[in-house]
């Protein structure tokens, strides 16, 4: 695995990995993929078809009473009485957030 001196894998090994887990029987559980797939290069529409993936986004428990997404920081702060992205976001900080929302 190459890394960057910044001790961050490259692009190519990022999105390999991440074929690797959407093609295999893992579940992908996040809020809003469809920003974190076209980073990736995938299609989101045909992303979302696979069975394995819950994008916290299009639940109707998370949107508003007019059916919009609500931020995860949002959402973290009334479901899980958690302050989340103070000034920046941590990819693991989140990531932990949407397991926890999804769980309820």
């Amino acid at each position: 695995m190459l890394k960057a001196e910044n001790g961050a894998i490259s692009f190519a090994e990022a999105r390999k990995t991440a074929n690797k887990i959407l093609s295999n029987s893992t579940k992908i559980i996040g809020h809003s993929l469809h920003h974190d797939f076209s980073v990736l290069d995938f299609i989101y529409d045909d992303a979302k078809k696979h069975e394995k993936i819950r994008d916290l986004s299009k639940f109707p428990k998370y949107k508003t009473s007019f059916g919009h997404v609500r931020s995860l920081k949002n959402l973290s702060e009334e479901f899980l009485k958690r302050e989340i992205q103070k000034g920046s976001h941590s990819s693991v900080i989140d990531a932990r957030a949407s397991l926890a929302l999804y769980r309820i």
